[in-house]
């Protein structure tokens, strides 16, 4: 009896598979109506990657997205065998699972607060996207770089380095994510952890580059909207010379700041948000789902405050505590 009350779900286990019902029934809703342009075209250049043509997967200059997102969406593909129903629910379960085992991680198994979580995940979009949009960088790079961040304020620079180097992994702009080892102990520690994201890149997108027939870096987006449209104005050329000095205000701005907050709990959900949220001030093209990442960041962040308030009251008391 003893053994069989302890196998019973709790709570969390309750909320989480009424999360995951709740994300079913919306994927079916979803997939009516929906054409999938982009998830699409990752699937076919995932094909092409697993296939002996390998050295032409990035052939197309429009193709801007890294070799783990076009095997996902591949994975999806073949999951769902020409069922569009399936393959929203596939996508869309996978992505709030992702949010499921993340909360869990970071902030514990408080149902109340899973609940909140969940339901605000998949009402704002950040669950849905993943499939309308199939671009799974956004949720991917914020739950990364969020446990990135996390293992870089404790010091376990190389952990997080893998992390962020597998964020780019998606896409490329994931390498941002360097910004969060600067809350690492040192500066030292910090490079150190950037030499591992580097080094990762690196090992998941080096074959492709070095193989010849890779021309991501001839595509050009032209300014149709956001902040920098208000400064550069619309249908300005924006190349990759423009992404890397976007890339470098963005790490720059957010690295300065994770140095001064560091010693502060919430910057693990604060300084990858930030980031983020740079790097979209100076996007080109002001897409509504590139704002999924810091959706996630502060929905986590929120029930993180919530269920530790305590504590948190109490860190900053002790802060604001004169000397």
């Amino acid at each position: 009896m003893w053994q069989m009350r302890r196998r019973l779900p709790g709570p969390f286990e309750l909320v989480a598979v009424f999360l995951l019902a709740a994300t079913a029934l919306d994927a079916v809703a979803t997939s009516r109506g929906w054409h999938g342009d982009d998830f699409a075209l990752f699937a076919a250049a995932g094909r092409t990657m697993l296939s002996g043509r390998w050295l032409h997967t990035f052939h197309d200059p429009k193709l801007q997205s890294a070799p783990l997102e076009l095997l996902t969406a591949t994975a999806f593909y073949r999951v769902a065998a020409g069922s569009r129903a399936v393959l929203a629910v596939a996508t869309e379960l996978a992505c709030a699972g992702a949010l499921i085992a993340a909360f869990r991680s970071i902030v514990g198994r408080k149902a109340v607060a899973l609940a909140f979580f969940g339901v605000a995940a998949l009402l704002l979009g950040v669950v849905p996207d993943a499939y309308t949009t199939g671009h799974f960088a956004e949720p991917a790079a914020g739950l990364l770089w969020l446990l990135a961040a996390r293992d870089a304020r404790a010091g376990r620079v190389r952990r997080a380095g893998i992390l962020v180097g597998l964020s780019a992994g998606f896409e490329l702009w994931g390498i941002l994510g360097i910004a969060v080892l600067a809350l690492a102990p040192s500066l030292r520690r910090s490079a150190l952890g950037a030499a591992f994201a580097a080094a990762t890149a690196s090992l998941i997108l080096g074959p492709f580059v070095l193989a010849g027939d890779f021309h991501m870096f001839a595509f050009h987006w032209h300014v149709s909207g956001g902040a920098i449209g208000l400064v550069t104005g619309v249908g300005y050329p924006f190349g990759w010379p423009l992404r890397l000095l976007q890339g470098c205000a963005t790490v720059g701005l957010a690295a300065a700041l994770a140095r001064i907050v560091r010693s502060s709990p919430a910057s693990i959900f604060v300084i990858p948000a930030v980031t983020t949220i740079v790097r979209l001030l100076l996007d080109p093209l002001g897409t509504f789902y590139y704002w999924d990442p810091v959706i996630e960041l502060a929905l986590l962040g929120a029930a993180s405050a919530f269920v530790r308030r305590e504590a948190l009251r109490a860190w900053v008391e002790a802060t604001l505590a004169p000397a």
